[in-house]
Order: structure tokens, then C-alpha cells, then sequence
């Protein structure tokens, strides 16, 4: 991603709880430093999981496919 606005994160958020109703779970991978900063001031690493790498966010198992949460798999 190059550039979003409230409106972009606002659809990432919408995106993320239909997925979650699913047992589904949506990742981000590779934020730019500008981007890290604003995932953490707006608290959206609570939201979905973030990952160095598009190859890390991959290599985790997907909620469905898992027992546990993204949460629990995050702390292990």
C-alpha cells in the first residue's frame, strides 16, 4: 500500500470483522515505517495481525485451519 485514507482503513476494519464472522482472519504485511506508526497510533495491530513479510503473514496459519486465535498464535 502507497497511500490510504480514513476511508481506506475503514474498509481494511469492515473487511476484517466480516472475515472474522467467518472464522476467517485478514493480515498485513510489509507496512512501510510511515504506515507501522500509523497502525500503532490508531491501535490497529488489535484489529489484525501485522507481519514483517508478506512470507511471514503465510507461514501462520489461518484461523479456520487452526485450533486457537490469532491472538494465541501471536503470543505463542
Amino acid at each position: 500500500m502507497t497511500y490510504t485514507d480514513s476511508s481506506g482503513i475503514s474498509m481494511l476494519i469492515t473487511l476484517s470483522r466480516t472475515l472474522g464472522q467467518r472464522a476467517d482472519t485478514l493480515s498485513v504485511a510489509a507496512l512501510s515505517a510511515h504506515y507501522e506508526q500509523v497502525w500503532r497510533i490508531l491501535g490497529l495491530e488489535e484489529v489484525f495481525p501485522v507481519f514483517p513479510t508478506v512470507d511471514a503473514a503465510l507461514q501462520t496459519p489461518a484461523a479456520g485451519d487452526v485450533p486457537g486465535t490469532a491472538e494465541e498464535w501471536a503470543n505463542a
